[in-house]
């Protein structure tokens, strides 16, 4: 949450600034405003100077990718980038609780199995340790994923995650069933869905990867 309340912070410091620019220029019909290098065109009313300030109509934020919403006697103002820099952290936490510890699990997966044809010590509490980790993970991260703004078509790609663990699961049952029977059935499940589930992490992976991307360009503009 710090990223979202220093964000609005500043917001609220640049409007403040913006809106009341203490200046000693005379009132002038061709007044230019600018956001950034962006000028801002004057549809409606012209900025004027009173008692020595800057005034501008706050219509004119609206270039600037503000949302200006008039309710009676109150005006509330909002930056439409606050929404895209919170999908960047809410994307940021699901790859913390989710993806990584993906990997993490498939990295495990497969050095124990070397541990296992190698005939050596095959010590697998570590890998339970981190499917259970990754079944709680994966419905905890769905929270994240229902907080997106939307962009475009929903992320339906994230539904995966669950198809993703539940193939994993069932690939750690039958890594553990060939440990102890050496039966190449076993070992040939196991390799079935830990495939089952890298397909289901490809599409993750590349919902997250185009989310986030969009959403990084949408917060910059």
């Amino acid at each position: 949450m710090k990223i979202k309340s220093k964000f609005c912070l500043l917001a609220v410091c640049l409007l403040v600034t913006f809106l009341s620019v203490t200046t000693n220029v005379w009132a002038d019909s061709d007044f230019k405003v600018f956001w950034g290098k962006k000028e801002l065109k004057q549809t409606s009313g012209k900025p004027v100077i009173f008692n020595n300030r800057l005034l501008i109509p706050v219509n004119l934020l609206t270039q600037a990718n503000f949302s200006v919403d008039l309710q009676g006697k109150s005006l509330f103002l909002s930056d439409n980038r606050t929404k895209y820099i919170n999908n960047l952290y809410l994307l940021d936490k699901y790859r913390k609780e989710f993806s990584d510890k993906v990997n993490e699990l498939d990295k495990e997966s497969l050095s124990l199995l070397g541990d296992i044809v190698l005939e050596r010590n095959a010590d697998d509490t570590k890998l339970m340790d981190l499917i259970d980790e990754l079944q709680k993970s994966a419905k905890i991260s769905y929270e994240y994923i229902n907080e997106l703004t939307i962009i475009g078509d929903r992320p339906d790609g994230f539904l995966g995650s669950l198809t993703c663990v539940d193939n994993y699961r069932l690939a750690v049952d039958h890594l553990l069933s060939y440990k102890t029977s050496r039966a190449s059935d076993e070992l040939e499940d196991f390799y079935q869905y830990r495939l089952k589930a890298l397909e289901a992490f490809d599409t993750i992976s590349n919902e997250y990867n185009q989310y986030y991307n969009m959403s990084l360009e949408k917060s910059l503009h």
